[in-house]
Parts: C-alpha cells; structure tokens; sequence
C-alpha cells in the first residue's frame, strides 16, 4: 500500500510565528530570494535565468532537462539553498535518492534551520528505508514548527512503518484537527487504519478524502487497493487503472508509442499485441496467465517481460515472441499492461482464470537438480524477499524464525538465489538446508528446482507466485497487512489452487504462524512416512 509523503513544502501557513521571518516554501520558489549577494551583475543575472529555467522544466516535468539547469545554476552559485533544494527534489523524482540526499545535506549545513530541506530529507531517508534517521529529521522539523500538516505527515507515515501505529494517529489526527480539508492526512489515516485491521474506519477516511478531491488520482489509487483487498473487483481494476497519474507513479509510466492501448474494447483478431511487464516480478508471473486469453481473441502476442523472466515465461506458449524491455520492439499493432488484463477482462471473484499449471519447467535443467534424501519429503524454502521491496519489513523474515520447522524430519533446500547477511551466521548452522545459488541463474533454472521439491513453503515472493503458476504445493505465509491479492481471512487463494495461506495475525509476530506451518507439516511428514510403513 502506497504510503503519500509529501517532498515538498507548498503550503506554510502553519510555521509557528518565530520563525516567519524565515518562511521557505520549499520546492519551487522564486530566484528574487536567491542567495548570490556576491555575484557580480552579469554573473547573478545567468543564475537567475539557468534557475528559472529549471523551475519551468520541473513544472513541466522535464525532470533530465531541469536537472541539467540546475545543476549549471549551482555551478555559478554552488552554497544557493533553493537551487539546492530544487536539485535535490528533482532527483528525488528521479528516484535517485542518495544525490538527492546529498543535495539538501549541503543545504542544511548552510542552514540548519530549513525546513523545505528537512522536510525532502525526511522523505529520502524514508525512500532509503532509514526510518529511525527519518523520524529524527522529522522531530527537528516540528521542533521548528509544530503544526506544520507536512510534517506531521512525513512523522506519521514514519512511525506507520516502524509499527508505532497510535503515534502516527495521533499526527493525522492533528493535521485534520488543524483542518479538516485536509485530503492527504484522510488518505494516509485510511492507510493506517487499512495496516491496523481497522477496515471500515479505513473506508470512512478515503470516503472523504475522495469527498474533498473526486479526481485525486493518489486518493483513487489507493482506494483501488482497499477495494481489491475486499474482493471489490469490478471497482477495484477501473480505480487501479489511476496509478498511471498517483504521486510518484506507483504504477510506473505507460508505454510511450504511437499505437493504441487496448482494453478489451476493440477486436484483436489478426493483430498483433504487445503485453509488458510494468511492477514487479511476482505481478508479471501472476497476470501473465490473460496473454492466452488475448491469444484465444485471435491475436498474435508478444510478451516483453524482465530478463530474467524471459525463459520461464517463453513456456506459457512457444508461439508467443517474448522480448526483454531494452530491446525497443516496436513491430505491434496494439498495446496493453499485463497489470490492466484483468481490467480488459472485466474480472471479477468468480471469474478468475485460475487453471494452472500455465507456466513449466524445462526438463532437462530439472534432471541437473539430484537428491539423495532417501524418501524424506522434500520442502523448498523461501525466507525473505528483495529489500528495496515497500513492505519487506513485514513479509520477510529471519531465517532463525524458521528454525522450528527445520528440526522436523524433512529435506530442506533453499529456492533462494541470494542470502541476506543477517542470516548467514544462522545458516552456518543448519548443514540440513541445501543451498544452489551458483545454479540459479533465472527464474526457469529456480522453476525446474521447484520442480523437483514435494512443498514449497514462502513468504510472499515472486517465488512463491512462481510455485503457484506451476501448480505446485505451496504454503505462502502472509503478513497481518497483505498484498491485495491474498484478500482477507481466507486460507486459499482464488488465484493459486495449489495455495494454502498462512496468516499472521499481529504485524512482525511470526512465531505463532510458524507454529501453525509446524504442525502442518508433521502431519505431511507422517503421512508420507505411513505410505513406506
């Protein structure tokens, strides 16, 4: 769930009195207040026009040319805090968060006191998963202004992720008794509520967020989630479809080309479709299972698909041309998201296509993977997730939470292609669990050990999606705040028939889950023991 922090300061109608003198409206401001007293004439007037030229390419969101600017501006006048804090915000859209940090640093240690630079700041250490620095530079912002609604919104996203719930209420809270037309302070409450359980307090708040700002694409975003989390599916794809437009874009920029984009409306057959992966690995696995029902509408289908995808997803069909984003195919007549077919498809509960398996293991990389485990039932294991992941904190685990099942009288083999090294010493010593790293070179050489095991217990991963599509036996251990997609109390999964769900109940509390998947699994283990009786 896509948490909204504000990066720049737009309103500052609520720093406190004592600091009025000093007001920054933190993003985009005007050069009359530029620091370059020392300039010559000549040298200021190049400033000004470099530094109000960046400002219209920002509006514009021509991030690479308003960056090339500011950076020209800031060679004429390198200590200029707001051609600082422009710079450092425009990298910050560009996603690269360490400049960007370095940029309102340098502008802090000129001024302590800026809280356009303390606010952007808080914001990157957020993005850069630092949450304790992040909370720091939050304090220090409100210390300076203490009513300040962004602010008090960076804190409360803050403390949302460090699982200091009532703190962050107690900050959304403030903003909206500040005032009450307040959109985002509703929208990230409705968050929080949604992180809490708290589901229809979560409704309530995007109810009047949307009240406040009816085409707020951030509001429509995140409610679309909300909405796919209830099993609300004809609402929930029609509002997803908002996250081409949502603050920072979570669904990344759609494909720029001349070709329309299809969405179910217009006949395919005889066309040629291009379906691209737009998120995630697990999301491409997942919804990569519409491309034949857009090949059954008579269409010719090319996959452009992650690299390390492309073997694995070449199975689904071997008619269909797959293609690696970098290849720039362009040879198509329409195009569409994998993320949008269910869209296309006016998808609904019950009319999931859940027939699996849809993916497959190339035989002969399943014949390179040989266990000598006797008739020990073989469990591939799957821990922990990418760490750039939004809510890797709450779906991975450590590996010494797992240590309960790893004493049962199974095979163990890790599916993972890389080990954090918080759990390396903890793997040193357990000789039990199998390792094949050097052999995981893509998705299909993991599929064809998948393959080879009888169960597959993950946390939420592409891994775990990769298991599904291939009809696997696979137990997915779900956070107390999933994904969408695993829904609400069920233990099955509408999408995944060979799925079992395996709740937490208390955020970060896994010990009772793992409990639960224990006793599980001694039942597996005796009832395959009982068959060599």
């Amino acid at each position: 769930m896509l948490t909204e922090i504000n990066a720049v300061i737009t309103d500052t109608s609520m720093i406190e009195d004592a600091i009025s003198e000093k007001k920054d409206t933190g993003g985009k401001v005007s050069s009359k207040d530029s620091a370059h007293l020392n300039l010559k004439d000549s040298n200021a007037r190049r400033f000004d026009a470099l530094y109000q030229q960046g400002i219209v390419l920002h509006e514009q969101k021509k991030l690479s040319e308003a960056l090339d600017f500011f950076n020209q501006a800031l060679a004429i006048d390198p200590n200029n805090e707001n051609a600082l804090i422009n710079c450092g915000n425009v990298l910050y859209e560009l996603e690269q968060y360490e400049f960007a940090l370095a940029h309102h640093d340098f502008a802090l240690q000129k001024n302590p006191t800026c809280l356009a630079a303390l606010n952007s700041r808080a914001v990157l250490l957020y993005c850069l998963h630092r949450h304790e620095e992040a909370l720091t530079t939050c304090n220090e912002a409100l210390t300076l202004a203490p009513n300040l609604a962004e602010a008090l919104l960076n804190r409360g996203s803050v403390l949302n992720v460090l699982g200091r719930h009532q703190e962050a209420l107690q900050d959304y809270q403030k903003i909206l008794d500040l005032n009450l037309q307040n959109t985002l302070a509703y929208c990230n409450l409705a968050n929080l509520h949604l992180d809490m359980q708290n589901y229809e307090a979560a409704q309530e708040c995007y109810m009047q967020a949307l009240m406040l700002e009816p085409n707020n694409a951030t509001v429509h975003w995140n409610f679309s989630l909300f909405c796919l989390l209830m099993g609300a599916y004809e609402q929930g794809w029609n509002l997803y479809e908002s996250g081409r437009h949502a603050n920072h874009l979570p669904r990344g920029k759609r494909k720029e080309c001349s070709q329309p984009m299809w969405l179910g409306e217009e006949p395919i057959a005889g066309k040629r479709i291009l379906l691209y992966a737009e998120q995630g690995l697990g999301d491409t696995l997942q919804f990569v299972r519409y491309a034949q029902l857009v090949a059954d509408l008579g269409a010719s289908v090319v996959l452009e698909v992650p690299k390390d995808l492309c073997n694995i997803i070449q199975s689904t069909n071997p008619t269909f041309k797959v293609v690696e984003p970098d290849t720039y195919f362009t040879d198509f007549d329409y195009h569409c998201s994998l993320m949008s077919l269910p869209l296309a498809f006016k998808t609904t509960l019950e009319k999931i296509p859940d027939q699996t398996p849809y993916l497959f293991a190339d035989t002969r990389k399943v014949n390179q993977f040989k266990h000598n485990n006797g008739n020990k039932i073989r469990v591939g294991l799957v821990w922990s997730g990418s760490t750039s992941h939004k809510n890797d904190a709450n779906r991975s685990i450590a590996l010494e939470t797992l240590r309960p099942l790893l004493n049962l009288d199974a095979s163990f083999h890790c599916l993972q292609k890389e080990i954090r090294e918080s759990d390396l010493a903890t793997l040193n010593t357990l000789p039990q669990v199998q390792l094949y790293t050097d052999q995981l070179a893509d998705f299909s050489d993991t599929a064809a050990l998948i393959e080879t095991m009888d169960l597959i217990i993950s946390v939420d991963t592409s891994t775990a999606h990769l298991a599904g599509t291939m009809d696997k036996p696979v137990w997915i251990l779900v956070p107390s705040n999933p994904d969408f997609r695993w829904l609400l109390t069920r233990d099955d999964s509408p999408w995944y028939p060979s799925a079992v769900l395996f709740r937490q109940v208390q955020m970060l509390h896994w010990e009772p889950v793992i409990f639960k998947v224990g006793n599980e699994l001694k039942k597996l283990i005796n009832r395959k023991q009982a068959t060599y009786a």
